[in-house]
């Protein structure tokens, strides 16, 4: 991303406001239904590109990108989460995959793309923990990170060496953008509320 795009992205973040990140509940088995949840351990907040964040060009522009990148179109994607992080929030090891999701008419994340809107002081940092050396990915404005919810030989078995962690901010700001493809079209899903 162009120091511009990302300075965009987070101008729209400010516009539509950030509220604090949340985490799907388990799915209920009566209903089939999640909730969001405020989790402790994710401590960021988000604004997520909806409509009016769809249709900016400079939105247009990287969703061109994302794909020309990823090989995947733009409507296999969730609405991309615009991200905040201050002093001392973090979001602890995690994975993107989501069980619940293998069932839906998109399927499951398979690729998550984590774009980087600004520079951080001091932490903030994306560490991988199935490396030896815990594998840290600094945060610079228009850095971009790609890495595989799935195996390539099984697209419904998790991929367990991309459990990652957003470090704790130690000074500064961070800002970044997640945007996470499924296998199939999300649109055609919706349309169904499904």
């Amino acid at each position: 991303l162009t120091p511009e795009e990302a300075q965009r992205w987070i101008e729209i973040g400010a516009e539509m406001g950030y509220e604090r990140s949340t985490t799907e509940s388990e799915v209920d088995e009566e209903t089939g239904e999640t909730e969001d949840e405020v989790y402790e351990e994710r401590t960021s907040t988000n604004a997520w590109c909806e409509r009016k964040c769809q249709q900016d060009p400079v939105s247009q522009q990287i969703f061109k990108r994302l794909e020309d990148l990823t090989g995947i179109p733009m409507v296999n994607s969730e609405q991309v989460q615009l991200l905040n992080y201050v002093k001392g929030q973090h979001y602890v090891t995690h994975h993107d995959y989501l069980e619940y999701e293998e069932e839906a008419i998109s399927g499951p994340r398979i690729l998550t793309v984590f774009m980087y809107l600004s520079d951080v002081e001091e932490g903030g940092e994306t560490r991988f923990d199935y490396f030896d050396d815990k594998a840290m990915v600094k945060p610079k404005v228009g850095r971009v990170v790609l890495w595989p919810s799935v195996l390539d030989e099984d697209p419904f078995a998790i991929d367990e060496r991309t459990d990652h962690e957003a470090m704790p901010i130690i000074s500064g700001q961070k800002f970044a953008a997640n945007c996470w493809f499924h296998q199939r079209d999300l649109t055609r899903g919706r349309e169904l509320d499904c």
